[in-house]
């Protein structure tokens, strides 16, 4: 049951690939009406992205991107859209977004091109929440800044001893996860039975390790058992 109403950029990752295929918005993500719309046969020829996804149902699965609040304006929700997109630069995605633009994936933009974009969102304010979440995301993915050795260096020394409390993690993993629960991973895997594989990873004196099974409730049992935490996020 659905109690609070949300925006947002949804998804389609690839589960062969595992990249993210396709990119959009939503002014009803919370009931995923978007992604009903995609596979209903009757819009079936109106977008190029629903005649894909209905030829494939199995190899693609829908992901949310960003949760926006339910008052953000189209122009946010727009300049969202082409922010992602620009991010991951999907195939399957034939415009720049923000319902402006023919198919740019791929391309560059002439300068005159540039001029008409920025032309085009001039005047269009964001509020300030708006602009604390692209603040965020930007942190989180770095957006393509290359920093210096020197640099690296200073955050390295900077972040020595610091350690992250397991109830900002568990935030940090709402925001990321699509399981639903701390830590767990859904890996594809055609060789098995199923088609996938649950992970939980977990560090150990510095180092990776993960723990695996086909079934969740035996993988919380060996989680479990080795003293880790199994917690379910909730949404």
């Amino acid at each position: 049951m659905y109690t609070e109403k949300y925006k947002g950029i949804y998804g389609y990752k690839d589960k062969h690939t595992n990249k993210i295929v396709y990119i959009g918005k939503d002014s009803y993500l919370y009931k995923k009406s978007r992604h009903f719309q995609h596979y209903s046969t009757y819009r079936k020829t109106r977008q190029k992205i629903n005649n894909i996804l209905q030829s494939h149902p199995k190899r693609y699965s829908y992901i949310e991107i960003i949760r926006l609040p339910s008052k953000t304006s189209t122009d946010e929700l727009d300049v969202f859209e082409m922010r992602y997109i620009n991010l991951f630069k999907p195939k399957f995605n034939f415009t720049i977004g923000g319902d402006g633009a023919p198919t740019n994936t791929g391309k560059k933009f002439t300068r005159e091109h540039c001029l008409k974009l920025s032309e085009a969102h001039k005047g269009k304010k964001l509020s300030q929440e708006t602009k604390n979440k692209i603040s965020k995301n930007n942190a989180r993915h770095n957006l393509g800044k290359h920093l210096s050795e020197e640099t690296k260096q200073k955050i390295s020394e900077s972040e020595k001893g610091k350690e992250v409390s397991l109830e900002t993690k568990i935030e940090l993993s709402k925001s990321q996860n699509t399981t639903g629960y701390f830590r767990v991973q859904k890996h594809y895997d055609d060789r098995l039975k199923q088609g996938f594989i649950w992970i939980y990873k977990y560090r150990d004196q510095g180092k990776q390790k993960q723990l695996s099974s086909v079934n969740l409730m035996k993988l919380a049992a060996k989680v479990r058992s080795k003293g880790l935490p199994w917690i379910k996020l909730s949404s």
